[in-house]
């Protein structure tokens, strides 16, 4: 059995219809237990019914956490001019179900563009998800590894490559497990000797490690390295790779803020001592999404968004936590364009606290709500951004992920590439390293 939150929404006419601001109609969120074999069932008559139009992903499968999904045929890749509402509702038809709704498609340049259509059929409700394939960032671990990997076995570098680049930029960093250190120069002689070094490279495909959130950094390196550098001593370099916007962590939040007879409320959960450090004033919190729930103003714009400068013990504090979602034992190793990576060394605690920045200089609040007008508007998304010494900023949200009102998310954005930090090398290749 499988256990699917669906949302069922009562408006007027929405089969067909895109419904991109779901919490302003009422929504009701039920927990449905539907036997999986159903899903895939239902799933499976979809993608038959279309008559190879579409097919089931072949590299990670079609059951996804939150419902089935599909992919388009190769010559049909553009799927947001081809595949209209109205073509799946015939689909859907023609095997004996319903279109309940569409939710408005997401798109972006790392994780592609995909439709959910929320489908019933035999008193089984499914979301059913038809997606433009692997996101950039899965591409390039898939890249990566085959190219690493075609260079060790023909015991060549390629001049100006990636392999090389790394290499290099790998030698400006101390303690490295090669028997022998390039000199500082970095020569080819010694770049190549570290190459010959290489006996083999492990490939982890879809890692999607959490760490653990908590004011203490760990050594993770094994757990989250997608291509791995095995030397001929035996000694590893662990490579967690990235595409895309650098988010440092995302953590599952839901029973924090609850509704309870129809009154939002605070519970207590397992992250709330970094939610005390950050200062979150929860009544404030609640006050604003009851505004944002109800439309009705509650909260003072002034009280809404303020800015404080934390004591030094509690910036010390929060800059723990923020590293024990980077975790250490490990190389940052980020595509930026095809000829532009950023390098960090994340292998020791006290590196990752350095990177992150010694003190956090300015602490500024966002509260949901409705009042504010064009000053920073309707939200319902909790948000803090922490200015730090180094250049940095890193926004914590608290926010839901799904278009609905209470907050099932906790994450934290920040853009490694501002970080003024030795720890950090952003470089460039000569050949290009096309995605």
């Amino acid at each position: 059995m499988n256990t699917y939150a669906l949302q069922k929404i009562y408006t007027n006419n929405c089969v067909g219809k895109y419904v991109p601001n779901l919490d302003r109609h009422r929504v009701i969120t039920e927990s449905r237990s539907t036997d999986i074999r159903k899903v895939i069932e239902i799933g499976n008559d979809i993608v038959n019914a279309s008559e190879n139009d579409l097919s089931i992903p072949k590299n990670y499968g079609s059951i996804l956490n939150k419902g089935y999904r599909a992919v388009p045929a190769k010559e049909k890749k553009a799927i947001l001019n081809y595949f209209s509402d109205i073509y799946v509702k015939n689909l859907v038809e023609r095997i004996g179900g319903e279109l309940i709704r569409v939710i408005a498609p997401r798109t972006d340049k790392y994780s592609n563009s995909f439709f959910t259509y929320i489908i019933s059929r035999g008193g089984i409700e499914i979301p059913f998800i038809i997606t433009a394939g692997k996101s950039m960032g899965f591409v390039f671990e898939e890249q990566l590894n085959k190219n690493f990997k075609n260079q060790i076995r023909d015991g060549e570098l390629i001049a100006g490559g990636i392999l090389e680049g790394l290499l290099v930029n790998l030698n400006e960093f101390d303690n490295l497990p090669f028997d022998k250190k390039a000199s500082d120069s970095g020569s080819a002689e010694d770049i190549l000797e570290n190459f010959y070094e290489i006996e083999d490279v492990i490939y982890q495909p879809g890692k999607a490690e959490a760490r653990k959130f908590s004011n203490e950094i760990i050594d993770i390196g094994k757990d989250v390295s997608d291509v791995t550098l095995r030397l001929n001593n035996g000694s590893n370099i662990y490579l967690s790779l990235k595409c895309g916007p650098s988010l440092l962590c995302n953590y599952g939040i839901s029973g924090l803020i609850v509704r309870d007879n129809n009154i939002i409320q605070k519970q207590p959960h397992k992250f709330d001592d970094f939610f005390a450090l950050c200062g979150i004033d929860f009544d404030l919190l609640v006050n604003g999404l009851t505004e944002y729930d109800t439309n009705t103003e509650i909260v003072s714009k002034e009280d809404r968004k303020y800015s404080v400068v934390p004591n030094e013990d509690v910036g010390n504090e929060i800059i723990n936590w923020l590293g024990s979602a980077i975790g250490c034992g490990y190389f940052y190793f980020k595509y930026k364009n095809s000829t532009k990576f950023q390098l960090i060394d994340f292998r020791e605690p006290d590196t990752v606290r350095e990177f992150l920045g010694s003190k956090i200089k300015n602490m500024e609040y966002v509260y949901p709500g409705i009042s504010g007008g064009t000053d920073f508007g309707d939200t319902k998304t909790m948000v803090i951004v922490l200015y730090m010494d180094n250049n940095l900023k890193y926004t914590v949200k608290l926010r839901n992920s799904t278009g609905g009102l209470l907050p099932n998310k906790l994450t934290v954005e920040t853009n490694f590439e501002k970080a003024e930090s030795d720890k950090s090398i952003i470089f460039s290749i000569k050949r290009p390293f096309t995605l």
